[in-house]
């Protein structure tokens, strides 16, 4: 081949593989953001909603919606024992540093999820329902396409750094507003702000709750990459809201403009 021709071949090479190429942990945080109607979908605003960022701990929203699904098929019960695994109980911070053979019950594990999102809880109950948790985190994308959230990729139960693991403003939207419509039953898990396991007290993260009047969920998310995550879910006068920030500088910041968001919303 010609120097031409195999120039021209490594920039084609070069180019697919920018287009390809996954997030990588480096990567400064992209800011992003947007607020539904939870029963129209209407958008009510946005900013760069179809940017694609890490989920963070926003990954325990599918982790819950399997979950919730398996429980309202009586594939699983609120009172079973989860038993951790070696790799389960390995999970890295935030956890609830257990060892391998401990137990937790189906519902202190949705609490463990909600309020300390305990990254080993979250292992532990892809592995219940799907055997690993690599085939969870399959089941977890193929869900997402169903819901309609055409650029989220799990690769994990928990949220725990991942380069292949991506998400949108848009698509956590959607999985809000689907954990809302297709769960009534056990979205009251959501606003749990605390929880109890082996003696030990849990306080939640989510601040949103006590900041905003109608705020009943659902869920937060860190990690370097991804900055400061949150969805929120709001009711007022009857209408719901749920509103979605990425890529936020602080906690504080990232819940003041979640506030003012859904302030404005309504």
């Amino acid at each position: 081949a010609s120097p031409f021709t195999v120039a021209l071949l490594l920039v084609s090479a070069f180019v697919l593989a920018l287009a390809t190429a996954p997030l990588t942990a480096s990567a400064r945080p992209v800011s992003s953001s947007i607020l539904v109607d939870a029963a129209t979908g209407e958008v009510l605003s946005s900013s760069n909603p179809d940017a694609r960022t890490y989920p963070a701990s926003l990954t325990k929203m599918m982790t819950l919606y399997q979950l919730f699904d398996a429980l309202k098929h009586g594939q699983i019960k609120l009172s079973d024992t989860i038993v951790f695994s070696a790799h389960a109980a390995a999970q890295d911070a935030t956890n609830l540093a257990v060892g391998e053979g401990d137990t937790i019950r189906v519902e202190t594990a949705i609490l463990a999820i909600v309020v300390r999102s305990a990254n080993d809880a979250a292992t532990a109950i892809g592995e219940r329902l799907a055997g690993s948790e690599w085939a969870f985190a399959k089941k977890m994308t193929q869900t997402a396409r169903a819901l309609g959230m055409t650029n989220t990729v799990f690769q994990n139960a928990n949220g725990l750094p991942n380069p292949d693991q991506h998400t949108t403003a848009r698509d956590m939207a959607i999985l809000g507003v689907a954990l809302l419509r297709d769960f009534p039953e056990y979205y009251h898990y959501f606003s749990a702000e605390n929880f109890t396991y082996h003696g030990v007290q849990y306080a939640g993260h989510n601040h949103v709750l006590n900041k905003f009047d109608g705020a009943d969920g659902i869920k937060t998310g860190y990690i370097r990459a991804s900055g400061c995550n949150l969805v929120t879910s709001a009711t007022r006068n009857g209408r719901r809201l749920v509103g979605v920030i990425l890529g936020g500088q602080t906690p504080y910041i990232r819940d003041k403009n979640m506030v003012a968001m859904i302030t404005k919303g309504f």
